[in-house]
């Protein structure tokens, strides 16, 4: 008599027959799926590194944030790329982690300190991806924080200076100065916590 599967254990073994599937076509130990976490560490570091030269040619004025990443010469888009392209690359993997963690049942016993920490981090990841996509300050990152402004406004926090600045349209240098510190500084502790 065979016995019933429940969904998690269904899940889990369409996940072993893909990465089998995968172990057919790639070389022996590096099937991609079996290395999620590592491939978005990796992408991390490929960010921090062209964030560097970013920060470096980066206007922090509210005046000047957009002409100067939009002044940047080909190696300088080039670099701008690839930090966007290894963001991007960052959270998909990262999701695709936890995705595969999930499945595959690593939260529980001794794996539930890293699991809770790794879930604890996620909120970090998205502060500094909407930090970072608004340093550019084009017209959709200014949509984009307008509309943040009005989501933080509908929540029940009080008085929100930040949307009053954008209402009364007095933003200043320091949103610049506080964005870059969030992009900095977060990933820093991204980057202790994964430690």
């Amino acid at each position: 008599m065979s016995a019933v599967l429940t969904g998690p254990e269904v899940s889990a073994r369409f996940w072993h027959r893909l990465e089998g599937k995968l172990d057919l076509i790639s070389p022996k130990g590096c099937n991609p799926l079996a290395h999620l976490g590592s491939l978005a560490v990796v992408s991390f570091l490929v960010a921090i590194a062209s964030g560097i030269y970013l920060f470096i040619v980066l206007d922090t004025s509210l005046a000047g944030a957009w002409s100067s990443i939009n002044g940047l010469g080909a190696p300088g888009r080039l670099i701008r790329s690839l930090h966007r392209l290894a963001a991007d690359a960052f959270v998909v993997l990262t999701a695709l982690h936890l995705l595969r963690e999930l499945i595959l049942g690593h939260f529980q016993r001794y794996r539930r300190l890293a699991w809770w920490s790794g879930l604890a981090l996620l909120p970090l990841l998205a502060v500094v991806a909407i930090g970072g996509f608004w340093l550019n300050w084009d017209q959709l990152a200014q949509y984009s924080a307008w509309s943040s402004a009005e989501l933080l406004d509908w929540l029940p926090l009080g008085q929100n200076a930040f949307v009053r600045s954008f209402a009364a349209g007095t933003l200043s240098d320091r949103l610049f100065s506080l964005l870059v510190f969030i992009h900095l500084g977060l990933p820093l502790l991204l980057l202790f916590g994964l430690g």
